[in-house]
């Protein structure tokens, strides 16, 4: 038995594209799916993880074996990320209650994963718009950044940057200021120009709305008017 598990699955749910790196479960052992794979699929060894690759499309697919799938599914970050799909049978399992909203499996999940809010805060937008459950809402508000591992956050950051409303959404919640604390004069900042009614983060966050999802791009339109705050003269 094969079990498609994780985000893969979330984004089929809500038609989300952004990712082809795809999680199996599978309940064969792991000797028994090496066997399976023989020399017909490129793949490699990471610890108890058969990663097999797809080298025309640079994605991956990981293969996990397991005795008990319903036990693997709790470990899970989110109810919206422990659902599995049978491949076989086609059918889904473990589906929430809530399938709209984000919810931790476990409440102390934080607490071993620091960067789960921001994670929350990601999926929730590309799948646009998810009901963030109050519990994950305050750990994003007191999200603390000295708490995570920097390039981890850069990871997480960069995927969130590449959604459409993500300038504003992180304002909302206090972490604009926390992650870039420039941003905190730009706010009320006049620009004192013919050209420009809106306020200087109003004139960024525009800027940043309409460019084509890139991330070179949102970061080109993130930075390139912020050097006013210093540089305006009146």
């Amino acid at each position: 038995k094969f079990y498609w598990v994780g985000g893969g699955v979330r984004n089929i749910l809500f038609n989300n594209t952004k990712s082809d790196d795809l999680d199996v479960i599978t309940l064969p052992s792991k000797e028994e799916v090496k066997s399976i794979l023989g020399k017909d699929f490129y793949h490699i060894e990471i610890n108890d993880v058969i990663r097999v690759k797809d080298i025309e499309r640079n994605s991956h697919i990981d293969i996990y074996s397991t005795d008990d799938l319903m036990e693997d599914l709790k470990r899970r970050d989110f109810a919206i990320n422990s659902i599995a799909l049978d491949l076989k049978a086609n059918e889904y399992i473990n589906m929430p209650d809530e399938i709209y909203e984000i919810k931790y499996n476990d409440d102390n999940y934080t607490k071993e994963v620091p960067l789960a809010p921001l994670r929350a805060l990601r999926q929730s937008m590309q799948c646009g718009g998810l009901y963030i459950d109050d519990k994950i809402i305050e750990d994003i508000i007191n999200f603390n950044i000295n708490s995570v591992d920097k390039d981890n956050l850069r990871k997480e950051l960069f995927q969130i940057l590449t959604e459409v409303r993500s300038l504003s959404i992180l304002r909302a919640y206090g972490l604009l200021d926390k992650l870039i604390p420039k941003f905190r004069d730009t706010y009320g900042f006049n620009q004192n120009s013919k050209y420009h009614d809106l306020s200087l983060f109003q004139h960024i966050n525009k800027a940043f709305r309409v460019i084509p999802n890139k991330l070179e791009l949102k970061l080109a339109m993130l930075f390139h008017d912020i050097a006013k705050l210093d540089c305006i003269q009146i």
